[in-house]
Order: C-alpha cells, then sequence, then structure tokens
C-alpha cells in the first residue's frame, strides 16, 4: 500500500458543481389559518373543556394542527391554545 494519496484527487467534488434545490413551498394564507383555527381547533377545544368529544374527529384535529405547524404557524397555534386554556381555568 503507497503512502501517497494520489488516488484521492479522483474523486474532487467542487463545491461549484453541487446545487441543492429546495421543495416549493405554499403558503397559507391568514383567512384560512384563522378558520382552521376558530372552526376547528378553538371549538374543538372548549368542547373537550366540556367533556363533551364525543362527535370529535381526533385525526381530523392532530392534521390540522400539523397543517398550521407545517406552514409556519406554530405560534398561534401555542398562543390561541394557551389563551383558550386560560380562559377555561379563569372561568372554574
Amino acid at each position: 500500500m503507497s503512502s501517497d494519496n494520489s488516488n484521492m484527487g479522483r474523486f474532487k467534488i467542487s463545491e461549484q458543481n453541487l446545487s441543492v434545490l429546495a421543495a416549493p413551498r405554499t403558503t397559507m394564507d391568514d383567512r384560512h389559518v384563522n378558520e382552521i383555527w376558530n372552526k376547528s381547533l378553538k371549538a374543538a377545544i372548549q368542547e373537550i373543556q366540556k367533556k363533551n368529544n364525543s362527535g370529535l374527529s381526533f385525526e381530523e384535529l392532530y392534521r390540522n394542527a400539523y397543517t398550521m405547524v407545517l406552514h409556519k404557524h406554530g405560534e398561534k397555534l401555542y398562543t390561541g391554545t394557551r389563551e383558550v386554556v386560560m380562559e377555561h381555568l379563569v372561568q372554574k
């Protein structure tokens, strides 16, 4: 085995030849985010707090929450959930 590194140069990859292609991101408008939050998630949390969750689809709720996070609206999900829980605790 040779101690020189003459073969190592054969597989050089220059940074100029590499490029990273990002998948196009779709954005979700605020109207749609508010609709998901107000009509689905907020209402569902309030129903769960009333112990009335028999008609809820937890799969759909998860999908809606995941969609909000995926489209960079996790902060709205977090603050909205926190507010609904705090309102419920104040009423008790």
